[in-house]
């Protein structure tokens, strides 16, 4: 899928425009007119004075800085106050990049940096991946919120949620594997907010976006006059997070240079900042995460086996959406009520024939595929009911009344699901008879509790 294609498939709201601003009207405009390609709206701004006033007018998730007169200090700036004021992901592009620019950057807080001159393309996928993820990528400390949740209305997700609440009671390490959307990061948090140090700093790291040469002052830190431009000390992304947990996003995507050097702090619970004397002592818990095979990697000789067993104490895999289909409908009302209560609508409900749509349909994209199409929903909402109609075309299907394969625990749950537990129409979804039905739940130890407990 191209960029624009995909911005226009997560659902941009027009109350929530893309900030651009730099002193360069030009480019300003030329980049504007690229996002107005993907109808993603935009606030041009020239003057750093005017930020505030719009920020007081909008409410920003995504913000495009450039420069302000000839120094870097005003953008900066800009930066830190646009971050502080909750906007999820700011791009920086400075006329002239360096080094310690691009570290000065990180320390403001930029989700990206792209270097002049910024092609179209290289702009949307930019912009892309921080619709599709926007705190990710922010390499600091993240607040616990409501969105930490994991649906366990199946068997599988069941299993996933009892292993990791006993997990998140000890310090091991974690390894969470799985495809890319089916919630990584919402398990990370959730370790995090049922451990002992939930009180404590919550650092993602994405691997992926560190490269080797800042990776040491990056996540170890440095002290004043290590390099030039190092005009103060910086602890580093490990030691932020004391007493708290560090979630190494895309450890697959880490090269072999970084993998060396994280294995040594693993090992010996140290640190040693650029420029010190001494090594730091380092109290973290690790939980990394990759929708990569690991064993396949080090079999290509892409990972190193004693870095993936110092991580690998307690695993954690995520099943795809596919195999989880009773989780389906719990998750479509989750972010239904909570697109909802965030464009202040009533939530609609849900028919029959969509219902039987979203079950067949396999998501390969995952949860977070489902959540866009749940977000895509609400720019034009029905104001009473979800048709088939209101779908995208692909998941409109001729469904009948069969249910994907699945044990029968899961197809019962489904079917209640699908009919908001209504047992004679899940009877008959099911081509069983009432009392089957009935003998199923009492097998399965299957209540109408259930019904409301989808979510953790």
């Amino acid at each position: 899928m191209s960029a624009q294609r995909s911005i226009l498939a997560a659902g941009a709201h027009p109350r929530s425009p893309i900030l651009v601003a730099d002193s360069d009207a030009r480019f300003c405009a030329e980049i504007a007119c690229s996002l107005r390609s993907c109808a993603t709206p935009t606030v041009e701004i020239v003057t750093a004075e005017a930020i505030e006033a719009a920020m007081e007018q909008h409410s920003f998730d995504i913000a495009l800085i450039g420069e302000f007169g000839e120094g870097s200090e005003t953008a900066l700036r800009v930066v830190r106050q646009l971050r502080s004021r909750d906007c999820s992901a700011v791009i920086f592009t400075p006329k002239r990049g360096t080094e310690t620019l691009a570290i000065e950057a990180m320390r403001a807080g930029t989700a990206d940096y792209l270097r002049r001159p910024v092609s179209s393309t290289e702009l949307l996928e930019c912009i892309d991946r921080c619709r599709g993820n926007l705190t990710r990528k922010m390499p600091r400390p993240v607040a616990s919120s409501e969105s930490a949740r994991l649906v366990c209305a199946s068997e599988k997700m069941q299993s996933v949620l009892h292993f990791l609440t006993k997990v998140s009671k000890t310090d091991s390490n974690v390894l969470i594997t799985g495809e890319t959307g089916t919630g990584k990061e919402a398990t990370a948090r959730l370790i995090h907010e049922l451990s002992a140090r939930r009180d404590q700093p919550l650092v993602y790291i994405n691997c992926a976006a560190v490269p080797d040469s800042l990776l040491e002052s990056e996540m170890f830190g440095y002290e004043r006059g290590a390099f030039t431009g190092a005009v103060r000390p910086y602890a580093g992304q490990l030691r932020l997070a004391k007493g708290g947990t560090v979630v190494l996003d895309e450890i697959g995507e880490m090269s072999p240079f970084a993998q060396a050097k994280l294995l040594r702090a693993i090992e010996s619970r140290q640190v040693s900042p650029l420029g010190a004397q001494r090594s730091v002592a380092l109290d973290v818990r690790i939980v990394a995460a990759t929708n990569q095979d690991p064993v396949s990697l080090m079999r290509e000789g892409r990972f190193r086996p004693d870095l993936y067993f110092r991580l690998n104490v307690a695993r954690i895999h995520l099943p795809p959406l596919r195999e989880r289909t009773a989780d389906v409908l719990p998750l479509f009302e989750h972010y239904l009520m909570e697109f909802s209560r965030s464009n202040g609508v009533r939530a609609p409900v849900i028919s029959l024939g969509a219902r039987e749509c979203l079950l067949r349909y396999p998501f390969p994209g995952n949860v977070r595929e489902l959540r866009n199409l749940v977000e895509a929903i609400f720019i034009d909402p029905p104001a009473e009911e979800i048709l088939p109609e209101h779908l995208p075309e692909h998941l409109r299907v001729d469904s009948g009344n069969t249910l994907p394969l699945l044990g029968d625990r899961d197809r019962l749950i489904t079917a209640l699901s699908a009919t908001r537990w209504n047992k004679t129409e899940a009877a008959k979804m099911l081509h069983w008879s009432r009392m089957t039905l009935y003998r199923k739940m009492v097998r399965y130890n299957v209540s109408n509790a259930d019904a409301t407990r989808t979510t953790m």
